[in-house]
């Protein structure tokens, strides 16, 4: 920013730090504040000067920021700020750098446009499925030392990338050695192996993501991912520390009591209900991830560069500590890290200006997030994070967690908003 002074405010500010440098200083035969304004401009025209300076400075940059309303992002924001000309009779000429809050587009929903979300149908094999999990989450299980795997059994596995990346997998991990729960080049290798076993062997495609669909993929359905694009094999190595079998559970009211249910009927009752409950969230979780890009392709606009890089920056030291504790080599850490920087790089910036226009629609249009809705979305984190699934740092301060829950409730609620006005229109 380049501002103008006129002369009568460049004088303005001149007399101004005169008086400040006469306030401060003693005159012999004069009072402390008191002495002639020649005698201190004659003694202090250096102190002056500087004072002068420094007020011009300030001063306008306040009255530039008012008449533009370009404010700082933050008191940091500002980089530099120089005078290029001065003087009483011709006024002055002041240059800022400074960074600046984002100015957000005012978002029309009738430019938006996204594609219908089909609500996926909750089918009694569906339910059977869900059943079946309860039935062996519940059940008898036995670890199994006398035999190889086979099908059907459960083995606790460790997997390696010994390829070119070099990097562990899973640690003791329970798979099911079963069609549809471990991916047959997996499945494979591990049949027939014995406890303390170890195998290697290559990644492969399953026939059904060579054709770029994954009927149990969201992200499929939903047309924002396409599997089998950037398939690359990788050589891995897995070692068999438990096989395990389980006798389950009989589908019974003691299981429905488990869960909470009165009976075997209302389990069964409880468990479509919930099926039909989380197909409902992944369409919605579709919907908003196709009016994220939307708003991102239709609505552009700058971000304070700061903020990403204060993110990334942060980011970025986790990641290289955990390779060095790890033991990764010091070539290798500096390639990966320069990788993961340019991942999360792109994903902040993606966040940020998400955040930045989620909220400016959710305050236009008057939508609020109330402390109910805070705490039933805590809950579920807490649920989702016994299964490794939360998607929030819980061990964060309380109110910073409810901080983030209470944001992305709301860029949710505005998402949602813009769907229904882009479908009306």
């Amino acid at each position: 920013m380049e501002v103008t002074v006129t002369p009568k405010a460049t004088q303005a500010s001149r007399h101004k730090a005169m008086e400040n440098v006469r306030k401060e200083v003693s005159i012999p035969g004069f009072r402390k504040g008191k002495a002639p304004e020649a005698m201190i401009t004659q003694n202090y025209d250096k102190h002056i000067e500087s004072e002068w300076k420094d007020i011009l400075l300030n001063t306008t940059l306040e009255e530039a920021l008012r008449l533009s309303n370009v404010y700082p992002f933050n008191k940091n924001s500002v980089k530099s700020a120089s005078i290029k000309s001065v003087s009483p009779e011709k006024g002055a000429v002041l240059s800022y750098e400074y960074e600046s809050g984002p100015t957000v587009p005012k978002v029309d929903a009738s430019q938006l446009s996204i594609k219908n979300i089909p609500l996926k149908t909750v089918t009694e094999k569906d339910v059977e499925k869900t059943l079946h999990d309860l039935r062996q989450q519940s059940g008898e299980w036995k670890d199994v030392t006398d035999r190889p795997v086979k099908e059907g059994d459960f083995v606790v596995i460790d997997i390696d990338d010994i390829g070119e990346s070099g990097h562990n997998i899973c640690r003791e991990t329970l798979f099911e050695v079963a069609e549809g729960k471990m991916a047959p080049w997996m499945k494979r290798l591990i049949t027939g192996m014995k406890l303390g076993d170890m195998v290697e062997g290559v990644t492969e495609q399953d026939e059904h993501t060579k054709k770029g669909h994954d009927e149990d993929c969201k992200e499929c359905h939903d047309g924002t991912h396409t599997h089998g694009d950037h398939f690359v094999p990788t050589k891995c190595r897995i070692m068999l520390h438990t096989i395990r079998n389980v006798h389950l559970h009989p589908l019974d009211d003691a299981l429905a009591k488990k869960y909470g249910a009165e009976n075997a009927e209302t389990l069964k009752e409880r468990v479509k209900a919930s099926l039909e409950k989380r197909a409902l969230d992944e369409q919605k979780d579709a919907q908003r991830q196709l009016m994220e890009k939307e708003l991102l392709e239709k609505f552009p606009f700058e971000i304070p560069a700061s903020l990403v890089q204060a993110e990334v920056k942060a980011a970025k030291e986790a990641y290289i500590s955990s390779l060095k504790k790890d033991g990764q080599p010091a070539d290798k850490v500096s390639k990966e890290a320069k990788e993961f920087e340019a991942m999360v790089a792109k994903k902040y910036d993606r966040d940020i200006h998400l955040y930045f226009i989620t909220q400016m629609i959710a305050k236009e249009n008057n939508l609020r997030v109330d402390q109910n809705e805070v705490m039933d979305e805590f809950m579920r984190q807490v649920w989702m994070s016994q299964s490794g699934q939360s998607t929030i740092d819980l061990s964060m301060d309380p109110k910073d967690v409810q901080g983030q829950l209470h944001m992305r409730l709301m860029a949710a609620k505005a998402l949602d908003f813009l769907t229904e006005k882009a479908a009306a229109h």
